[in-house]
C-alpha cells in the first residue's frame, strides 16, 4: 500500500491534523480470532501499540520500499516521518486499527492493518514484519478487517499500491481486489505511480 504512511501492503493517506491521536474506543479491545497453531492473534489496537505500530512501518517501509523511494529518504527522514504520523493522525470512532502478534510471544507485534472509514473504508496500511514474509499474516489481517467491516454493514473497501510493487499488487488481486484506476500520489513529498484497487463486495469473498 502507499500510505499515507505501507508493507505487503497498502496505501496510507495523512491524516492533517496536528491533534493527537484518539484511541480511546481501542483501550481494551476485544480479541478479533482466537490464536490456533502458527496463526497469529489478532486484537484491535490500544494506545500502548502506537510505539510498535510505528517501528513496524519503519521496518515494512525500508524493506518493501527500498526499489520505490530514494535510500536518503528512507534512511535519514522516514522515522521522522512515521513517527509524526502516528503522532499527529486521529483515529475515529468508525476506523479500525488492529494489531497481529506472535503466538510464541505474546508481545511481539507482527503486523497490523489500519482502515479508516469516511465513510468508505480505504486500507491506508498494512504492513507485517519483514521476517515473517511469507506467513500468511497479511492475509490474516486483511481477513479479520474485513470480518469487522461487515459487521458494521460495511461492502467495499479501498486501497493504493504502489504500481511497481509487483508483488504487493498481485497479492491483493489474489484476495479478489480489482484494479479501478492509476495515478499520482506522494509519499510524504516522495512522487510514486499508483494503483488503486477496489473490492466492490467484501460479503461475497467467502475464505481465502
Amino acid at each position: 500500500m502507499v500510505p499515507r504512511s505501507g508493507q505487503v501492503c497498502g496505501p496510507d493517506i495523512a491524516c492533517g491534523s496536528t491533534k493527537p491521536i484518539s484511541i480511546s474506543q481501542h483501550e481494551d479491545p476485544v480479541p478479533m480470532n482466537n490464536a490456533c497453531g502458527s496463526a497469529p492473534f489478532i486484537r484491535a489496537a490500544r494506545r500502548s501499540d502506537l510505539a510498535a505500530i510505528a517501528n513496524l512501518q519503519l521496518a515494512s517501509w525500508r524493506d518493501a520500499y527500498k526499489s520505490f523511494l530514494p535510500p536518503s529518504y528512507l534512511r535519514d527522514r522516514a522515522e521522522q516521518d512515521v513517527r509524526a504520523y502516528w503522532d499527529r493522525c486521529r483515529i475515529r470512532p468508525e476506523d479500525l486499527l488492529l494489531v497481529a502478534f506472535d503466538t510464541q510471544d505474546e508481545e511481539r507485534m507482527v503486523g497490523f492493518i489500519a482502515v479508516w472509514c469516511r465513510p468508505n473504508p480505504f486500507i491506508d496500511n498494512l504492513h507485517c514484519d519483514p521476517t515473517e514474509t511469507g506467513k500468511g499474516i497479511g492475509k490474516t489481517l486483511m481477513a479479520a478487517a474485513f470480518k469487522q467491516l461487515l459487521l458494521r454493514k460495511k461492502r467495499t473497501v479501498a486501497l493504493s499500491v504502489i504500481t511497481e510493487n509487483v508483488r504487493a499488487r498481485d497479492f491483493y488481486l489474489r484476495l479478489g481486489g480489482n484494479p479501478l484506476k492509476r495515478q499520482k500520489e506522494e509519499i510524504f513529498g516522495n512522487p510514486v505511480n499508483v494503483d488503486i484497487i477496489v473490492w466492490n463486495d467484501i460479503d461475497t469473498m467467502g475464505n481465502w
